[in-house]
């Protein structure tokens, strides 16, 4: 439900993106994004393949040191966020093809691509943002297992 929400919300900044791209006569967002999506999307996917496979790593290191630590379901996000990140790969293509295509054309096309793309670009933004907090977060376990030990050692 909360992916739901998310990508309800990017659309309506997409959205409002594009009416103001629109209304200011401007194709920069579609230009910029027509021709940079795919290759930022596989960039984002490199950083977070990198970042989450480090998560990985020190999150079964810890679960190696303490045996009440489960992190199965941050194990099963993590790989849902790779998944998601593929597929706006694959969506992204489908809507640059679409959008160079002299057979489809209809009226707002140039918009509702933006759109589309705009939104797309959000979600992959938002999937790095949300990758980030989780190194946050572990840094944050770490530091109180650490700060435990302490204690308990005095």
């Amino acid at each position: 439900m909360n992916t739901v929400k998310n990508i309800s919300f990017f659309v309506i900044i997409s959205f409002i993106l594009n009416l103001i791209s629109y209304y200011l006569e401007s194709n920069f967002l579609l230009e910029f994004l027509s021709s940079n999506l795919i290759i930022i999307l596989l960039t984002l996917l490199a950083i977070n393949t990198a970042t989450t496979g480090l998560l990985s790593i020190k999150m079964a290191e810890l679960e190696t040191k303490f045996n009440d630590l489960d992190f199965k379901s941050t194990y099963i996000e993590m790989k849902f966020s790779l998944k998601e990140q593929i597929i706006l790969i694959i969506l992204s293509l489908l809507v640059l093809i679409i959008n160079d295509s002299k057979l489809i054309d209809f009226e707002f096309k140039n918009f509702i691509i933006g759109t589309f793309l705009t939104t797309i670009f959000i979600y992959a933004i938002d999937i790095l943002r949300d990758t980030g907090i989780s190194v946050f977060k572990l840094l944050e376990l770490v530091s109180d297992i650490n700060k435990l030990k302490w204690k308990l050692n005095k």
